[in-house]
């Protein structure tokens, strides 16, 4: 690039950021002004799913060709492929969704730090904590409030040893169970486990459901960016945990959405074996 193409083009990025027009992606036009931005690190499904790529010898891949935009990789600069943790996700009553492990990230950690600083056993006394719940659920803050409280609670009960087990509702579709301890564990509450309803399922119909909301995410930035590439792929990182064999892949792939044809291709890679892809569907050869 010339310097002085250098230069329209920066008046060109200043005069869309004054009237609101800038974008998380790219068009023909400025594809030289994104290669220089700096590229953020691969995270850890595209670290996973790049070799992959690489070992279906269609060319080279590389991450993040345009820089911090769409798309993730590009294979022979004529493929673009996105990248996303094919996760179990919850949805709700107006269409919106979650991964399902969102709401054991943010209190399981909690837990375990909170439990003991509520106190030693008393006079050998110990409880385990089991955790249920299911969506829709409060804002985890509130949640975190109403366990501290019950549980202090529970603590100044003079008959709390009367019976084994007890029930406290935390809050709505969230439940404590507490278990006494035949020994002196140490601290009064210890985590014992957490148990999500929303988790599982019809190990088929679950993965189903998960593959389209994801390529239904990911096409909302693709149609978003228009890059002159001459195919799409959307490739997930399986995480799910269901245990799938190739047989319930193909199974997805015969009840895919027509929805998902607007990919290229669909592609899911595991974990344990990430050279070893099922494509789920394909629309033309590469």
């Amino acid at each position: 690039m010339t310097f002085s193409g250098f230069r329209r083009s920066t008046k060109a990025m200043a005069a869309g950021r004054r009237h609101g027009k800038t974008s998380m992606c790219a068009t023909r036009h400025d594809t030289t002004t994104l290669t220089m931005r700096s590229k953020r690190p691969a995270d850890a499904s595209e670290r996973l799913i790049k070799p992959y790529l690489e070992s279906l010898n269609l060319g080279g891949v590389e991450h993040q060709p345009l820089g911090n935009v769409t798309p993730d990789f590009s294979i022979d600069g004529r493929i673009a492929v996105e990248v996303r943790r094919l996760n179990q996700n919850f949805v709700d009553g107006i269409g919106d969704h979650q991964g399902v492990e969102q709401v054991h990230f943010s209190i399981y950690p909690w837990l375990h730090n909170e439990l003991p600083k509520m106190g030693p056993s008393i006079e050998g006394e110990s409880w385990w904590v089991s955790v249920h719940y299911r969506r829709p659920l409060p804002h985890s803050q509130a949640i975190r409030a109403s366990i501290r409280n019950q549980l202090q609670a529970f603590m100044g009960r003079s008959a709390r040893t009367s019976q084994s087990e007890w029930q406290i509702e935390a809050a709505p579709n969230f439940r404590l169970t507490l278990r006494l301890s035949s020994e002196d564990l140490g601290k009064f509450f210890v985590l014992a486990s957490m148990s999500d309803y929303n988790q599982g399922g019809f190990v088929v119909a679950e993965a189903l459901k998960n593959v389209e909301l994801c390529s239904a995410e990911k096409w909302r930035k693709v149609i978003a960016c228009p890059h002159k590439f001459e195919q799409w792929w959307l490739v997930l990182h399986d995480v799910m945990g269901l245990g799938l064999v190739n047989e319930d892949w193909v199974s997805v792939s015969e009840h895919l959405s027509p929805s998902c044809h607007v990919w290229n291709r669909i592609a899911v890679v595991g974990s344990k074996d990430p050279l070893r892809g099922h494509v789920l569907y394909t629309r033309q050869p590469v």
